[in-house]
C-alpha cells in the first residue's frame, strides 16, 4: 500500500491505517495488524513509505542489475 505502482502512487498514511483497521481479523492477522498500526503511529513523518526514485538512483539500480 505504501509503494509506487504503475497504476497508482503510495496511499496516504491515513488511508493505510484505515485499510488495516478495516481488515483486522479478515485480511490481516490481528497480532500483525496491531504491530503495523503501532508502527504507523510512531512514523509521524511517513518515512516507511517507498521514496520516489530520482533519475540518478534509477540509473544506479539499472547498472547494478546488469
Amino acid at each position: 500500500m505504501t509503494s509506487y505502482r504503475s497504476y497508482r502512487d503510495p496511499l496516504t498514511q491515513e488511508k493505510v491505517r484505515s485499510e488495516i483497521e478495516k481488515g483486522i481479523g479478515t485480511q490481516f492477522d490481528p497480532r500483525f495488524a496491531k504491530i503495523m498500526l503501532e508502527m504507523i503511529a510512531e512514523d509521524t513523518d511517513y518515512q516507511l513509505r517507498e521514496k520516489k526514485k530520482t533519475d540518478d538512483s534509477k540509473k544506479a539500480d539499472d547498472s547494478q542489475a546488469t
